[in-house]
């Protein structure tokens, strides 16, 4: 008797134990099944901070990038004082100034006038008067009529008679300085106009040579030049 009672009280263990065993496995088999569902609804925001944590880096750098290739004027430059001398290469700095700081047309007659010195201010201040200039394109007109050189309406008759009378690099500077007046004219005849003037000892050796562009005609010229001064005083 006292033996079937210990069988029925172990037996009731055991069942207590398992059923113990099972709650917990439910436990954990819930446990379990949170997780996942957790994890389920996380991947979508994750991956999606992953989506969008790149594209807003990658949006700054392409901003700082494009920033980058902005032109920053970091070289400060000074607009050129006119004070009556060499009119064709002031304008020539002064229309550099206004591409460089991008200079609208309307702002240009005004800052060009505040650089005027000297008896150039009072040669202004009667065209303001009489209202024969309101636009930089009118300035620069009325510049090189009263202060470019004499012969500026025809730049041609003095590019085609200019001749060499000093050094080569002096005759180079005088023929490009004309160059630049003349319009219309093509490459191959500015290299024959500036050969054909330059000293016959030197023309007779540049012309078999055939040069394509003037820079390589006055280079050739100036090798030439440096080779008869060895000749006669070497």
């Amino acid at each position: 008797m006292a033996e079937g009672t210990r069988m029925k009280d172990l037996s009731a263990k055991i069942d207590n134990i398992f059923s113990i065993m099972d709650q917990r496995e439910e436990c954990f088999l819930a446990a379990m099944n949170q997780r996942d569902a957790k994890n389920i609804t996380a991947e979508p925001a994750a991956s999606l901070h992953m989506e969008v944590t790149p594209a807003h880096l990658l949006t700054e750098e392409t901003a700082c990038n494009q920033e980058s290739h902005v032109p920053i004027k970091s070289v400060r430059v000074d607009f050129p004082k006119f004070e009556g001398d060499d009119v064709l290469n002031w304008i020539f700095k002064a229309e550099q100034y206004f591409t460089y700081y991008h200079i609208p047309d309307p702002d240009r007659l005004e800052l060009a006038s505040i650089h005027f010195d000297g008896p150039v201010v009072p040669w202004y201040q009667m065209l303001t008067k009489t209202c024969m200039v309101s636009t930089w394109t009118e300035l620069v007109t009325a510049l090189e009529e009263d202060y470019g050189p004499t012969d500026y309406e025809s730049p041609e008759f003095s590019l085609f008679r200019i001749t060499q009378q000093e050094s080569v690099t002096t005759y180079y500077h005088q023929f490009t300085a004309l160059a630049n007046r003349v319009n219309g004219v093509s490459s191959k005849a500015l290299i024959a106009c500036f050969i054909g003037g330059l000293k016959e000892d030197i023309q007779r050796d540049i012309i078999p040579l055939k040069p394509l562009t003037l820079p390589k005609a006055a280079s050739l010229a100036r090798l030439y030049e440096k080779k008869i001064y060895c000749y006669f005083t070497c």
